[in-house]
């Protein structure tokens, strides 16, 4: 795939992932008497039960996620091709520390996020419907494009290197908004 066609990827993927987010606005400010009308609550726990198989698996495979999150935010800095971010970090880190802690942050991720979500959908009847949902889903977006700029850097090309610092801290900050929201709502 060329460069122009990811980033059109790219681009559509987070206009796409915009939209739906967009969509679950709505619902996710209207209060407690829309939940009501569509979800039948009388057998139906709010909360995620972390006693059952079905619940609580998300919160510690996400919270790995943000290690290594965090561990490849730091090593892309440190292999920054911008000389001023890499005085940030004194140590002395290998390249393929970045790759290896990026692939194993966004795939834990998203492996985790697409099972989350049948779950939670089955759970609760609605998926997007919290400000925790909508963060996740963004977290999703600009992952995608994150991983796609990235694989663009392979190849040595310089124009994605902007790119691919930018949305790869975006993803990371809206991961790191998620486990707080996440924590706060204890959903």
């Amino acid at each position: 795939m060329s460069v122009k066609h990811r980033a059109a990827a790219a681009i559509l993927l987070f206009i796409i992932g915009m939209l739906l987010i967009s969509l679950a606005l709505p619902s996710a400010f209207a209060g407690q008497l829309d939940l009501d009308v569509v979800i039948a609550q009388d057998r139906l726990d709010l909360r995620e039960n972390e006693d059952e198989e079905e619940g609580g698996f998300h919160v510690p495979l996400f919270a790995l996620a943000t290690f290594f999150g965090l561990l490849a935010a730091v090593t892309g800095v440190k292999n920054s091709s911008y000389r001023w971010l890499r005085k940030l970090v004194p140590l002395d880190i290998p390249r393929k520390l970045h790759r290896y802690s990026s692939i194993a942050c966004w795939t834990l991720f998203m492996v985790t996020f697409l099972i989350w979500a049948p779950t939670y959908y089955s759970d609760r009847g609605r998926i997007f419907h919290t400000l925790h949902g909508m963060l996740a889903l963004s977290t999703c977006m600009f992952a995608v494009a994150s991983i796609l700029s990235g694989a663009g850097m392979l190849r040595n090309v310089r124009r994605w290197r902007l790119v691919h610092l930018v949305l790869s801290n975006m993803a990371f900050l809206l991961l790191v908004l998620t486990d707080l929201t996440g924590i706060a709502l204890e959903d």
